[in-house]
């Protein structure tokens, strides 16, 4: 069963929500391995020694790198992980890394048969039908916009009420719905039900007359 764990932060302190999430699944795994993909950074190595302190003593940190492995590692190490990590960043950075390797497809594949995910901010906006609902700047001059479509709506970060109406008029230009998620809220995803654990996630549709925070939310309990 598919399961993600969505987050527009990664924590207050650290990454405390990504680590709480994750650790679970590594419960009675021998030898666990948490795949790490940053490929949202300029530099994927900045965060990798902080990021190994971090799961010291509950999982191996194995880095996915697809600018310098082969397609056939970057796919063998998330065969053989426990979960996977996708961290924040520039989404179209990350996007365009994904598909300039080759491995885009495989990984959406690899994700929808089971593969844990935690993720925030770039990396949760990748989830997405669309990753042109970010705010971050398109230096990578992307021609395909297509995220990994894990969840059948648009998905935006870093949520207030002052960015909503931008983000209304994403959704008609996406032809899709999209889900705001503010800082410090968990978003959970399975096959059958995007469930919001706590804070807010905003639904907003592309056909609203309304402000959009009339429209109905996702509040910490609900089920979409």
């Amino acid at each position: 069963m598919m399961i993600l764990h969505l987050f527009s932060n990664p924590g207050v302190q650290g990454i405390e929500y990504i680590k709480n999430a994750i650790i679970p699944h590594f419960s009675g795994v021998s030898n666990p391995v948490l795949a790490y993909l940053p490929a949202g950074n300029a530099d994927m190595y900045k965060w990798l020694n902080y990021t190994v302190q971090v799961f010291q003593g509950e999982a191996k940190v194995d880095l996915l790198d697809p600018d310098n492995m082969s397609p056939n590692l970057f796919l063998e190490i998330l065969e053989h992980s426990s979960g996977l990590y996708i961290t924040g960043g520039n989404v179209y950075l990350l996007s365009y890394r994904l598909h300039r390797a080759k491995v885009f497809n495989q990984l959406r594949s690899i994700i929808r048969g089971g593969l844990p995910v935690v993720a925030f901010s770039a990396g949760t906006v990748l989830c997405g039908v669309d990753i042109s609902t970010t705010l971050d700047e398109d230096f990578c001059e992307m021609k395909d916009y297509t995220g990994l479509a894990l969840v059948p709506y648009g998905l935006s970060v870093h949520a207030t009420e002052n960015n909503i109406r931008l983000l209304q008029k994403k959704s008609a230009l996406i032809q899709s719905p999209i889900l705001a998620i503010e800082d410090n809220s968990y978003l959970q995803v399975t096959d059958t039900a995007i469930q919001v654990l706590s804070g807010t996630c905003w639904r907003i549709s592309p056909n609203s007359q309304e402000a959009a925070w009339h429209l109905p939310l996702f509040r910490a309990g609900n089920k979409g």
